[in-house]
């Protein structure tokens, strides 16, 4: 017997139904000779389970399951064998999870931007430790720095690691140790989850807003394929001026910024380029009516009717992509220097988009409006409506120009950033 308190040697009164469906779920996963060799029979399990030693210090609990040792979280071993509430063990990942008013998703590094160190971030500062982890009123976010020695998760975030087990399951036996000395973490078991975040549900606003920053600040975006949505905004405009009512055919009543948070981070999560571009451009274009409305607005304060139908240009898609792009004029000077740094970029723009007058040294900032959306709106003209049997479509695009165009989808992402700057109230 161990002294003092910081252990007890007892019966546990476990849940045999729960301990039985998790035997028949995940044990039954491994290999026959594995389950014979190390799990044993289920009235053995059980058996063993109901002998688990529980270290108080430590607050885990030791089983001794014949060959195999595995020491548990108090969290872990309540949610498994210990309370009544009923689980599941066989959740999709990359599916998020919906539990007692909180939404539970798994993030990964985007293939768009590289992780940046966690002390520098804008976004909470976050400690070295092996588990680090911040508490809010909206929910939980978690960094498990893959610790083999403390690979545990709090129980604030801990449900959709339990709900993803079947999946998560490492079916080698490799995992194992036969060493009656060693009890092996549980989690040692399945496939770690690195980087988790719990939101209310009621906080989707928040949520998305989250998404971005951790997007903007970590590199972390939402570990899921996500179904292609469509933002309906009204691009053929024909009549905006109401001559009987001396009145505006237009209202600006429209939600913009949690659709186009969604545009951002499907891009930060695509390892396709053309998609990458797509998705940022969507961003841009979830603005283009706010914008074209605040012009027509400024227009009829300013001029006569007559002068107030002249406005063509403002009207088409270049023309409103033109609006969004003036109104970080701002950042021009960076944005010029940043495309001067792109390799091969006059040769792709020649090449891609058939346009021959690019030379990014020779920009000034009055041509730099006109310019970029030049070049984004022709950019995306071709990924959308060149066919794959055309040769020099972004589809068909040489290892050089692959590169050439994750590096142009890298300023994009940062002129959506400011965008974003201007239009989201954080």
């Amino acid at each position: 017997m161990a002294k003092g308190n910081s252990r007890i040697m007892s019966m546990v009164n476990i849940n045999e139904q729960k301990a039985i469906k998790f035997y028949s779920e995940v044990i039954s996963l491994y290999p026959q000779e594995i389950i014979d060799s190390l799990w044993k029979s289920k009235p053995e399990f059980l058996d063993s389970l109901k002998s688990a030693v529980y270290k108080r210090d430590n607050k885990e609990y030791g089983v001794d399951f014949s060959k195999l040792k595995i020491k548990f979280s108090k969290p872990i071993f309540d949610i498994l064998f210990l309370n009544k509430t009923a689980i599941e063990f066989a959740k999709p990942i990359g599916q998020r999870l919906e539990l007692n008013n909180y939404i539970y998703l798994e993030l990964k590094e985007s293939p768009l931007v590289n992780l940046k160190d966690e002390e520098n971030s804008d976004l909470f500062p976050l400690s070295k430790s092996s588990l680090s982890k911040r508490r809010y009123c909206w929910g939980y976010f978690f960094i498990n720095e893959d610790s083999k020695e403390d690979l545990y998760y709090p129980k604030e975030v801990l449900p959709i690691y339990i709900f993803q087990l079947r999946e998560r399951l490492i079916r080698n036996h490799y995992v194992f140790s036969v060493d009656t000395d060693i009890y092996i973490n549980f989690c040692s078991l399945f496939k770690p989850m690195k980087y988790i975040l719990k939101v209310k549900k009621d906080k989707e606003t928040l949520q998305e807003k989250l998404l971005y920053r951790l997007c903007t600040d970590l590199g972390l975006t939402e570990r899921k394929t996500r179904t292609p949505f469509k933002i309906n905004m009204p691009q053929n405009i024909n009549e905006i001026y109401d001559k009987a009512t001396d009145s505006l055919l237009l209202s600006n009543k429209k939600q913009y910024n949690i659709d186009s948070l969604k545009f951002y981070i499907s891009a930060m999560e695509n390892l396709d380029p053309s998609y990458q571009f797509l998705e940022l451009y969507h961003a841009l274009e979830s603005y283009f009516y706010k914008y074209f409305y605040n012009y027509i607005k400024g227009l009829k304060e300013l001029k006569t009717k007559k002068e107030f139908k002249q406005i063509e240009n403002a009207k088409s898609e270049r023309g409103m992509l033109k609006l969004v792009i003036e109104d970080i004029s701002n950042d021009f000077p960076f944005i010029k220097e940043e495309f001067a740094k792109i390799q091969n970029f006059k040769k792709f723009c020649e090449d891609v988009i058939n346009k021959n007058d690019i030379e990014p040294n020779n920009w000034d900032k009055d041509k730099m409006a006109n310019l970029l959306s030049d070049i984004i709106y022709l950019i995306r003209n071709n990924v959308v409506h060149t066919k794959e049997a055309e040769k020099s479509s972004v589809s068909n695009l040489s290892e050089s120009e692959q590169n050439t165009f994750i590096e142009i989808n890298k300023l994009l992402l940062f002129i959506v950033q400011k965008v974003f700057d201007k239009n989201i109230r954080w």
